[in-house]
């Protein structure tokens, strides 16, 4: 009955993705480790804790991942300094095309930004025929762009995280940012 219900939901999201115009968004087919990198490092706050996305870190995790076929990766913002980065994997699960919204930062301050790199991924899966795309979410302000993209449906998941440094353990209790891309559990079988 709920799959029933969701049906002209999901029709319309669909449609709306199929006609989406990105403003500033784009594909990165050939993406560098190191222009990754300074997003990350220019837009990280002070008070946000989260794995360090250094050029070594975007090199192992994903351009030279087993799965590297699998991954799509856009940009937003001015073309010669992007305020955005937004990695996808693209995969098979059950027999359904899938795609996971595996890392996506840069400038949480912009949320127009931040809704255009996104928006652009998921018109990507839509055309890809994906029947689901899924989004690792851990912090609150980034709860309401991801609705506001469409990300209507949510559930709690569990993510453990832990370090035999006291005080890195210590500072976990501030914000917290973790995505898919954070995890060594990409099973989707």
């Amino acid at each position: 009955m709920g799959a029933n219900l969701l049906g002209p939901l999901a029709w319309g999201a669909r449609r709306y993705y199929r006609q989406y115009k990105p403003g500033n968004a784009r594909r990165i087919p050939e993406p560098k480790a190191i222009d990754l990198a300074r997003i990350f490092s220019r837009f990280i706050p002070a008070d946000l804790t989260t794995s360090l996305r250094d050029e070594g870190h975007f090199r192992w995790r994903y351009l030279e991942a087993p799965y590297r076929p699998e991954l799509k990766f856009y940009t937003a913002g001015p073309e010669n300094s992007p305020t955005h980065y937004l990695i996808a994997r693209r995969t098979q699960a059950h027999g359904q095309t899938v795609t996971r919204i595996l890392d996506v930062f840069g400038d949480f301050k912009d949320f127009t930004g931040l809704q255009d790199v996104i928006s652009l991924a998921v018109q990507d899966a839509v055309s890809a025929g994906s029947n689901q795309v899924t989004v690792l979410v851990s912090t609150p302000r980034l709860v309401q762009v991801f609705k506001k993209s469409g990300f209507l449906i949510s559930s709690g998941s569990r993510f453990c995280w832990n370090s035999t440094n006291p005080s890195l353990m210590a500072s976990l209790a501030e914000d917290v940012y973790w995505t898919l891309g954070d995890s060594d559990n990409d099973s989707l079988e």
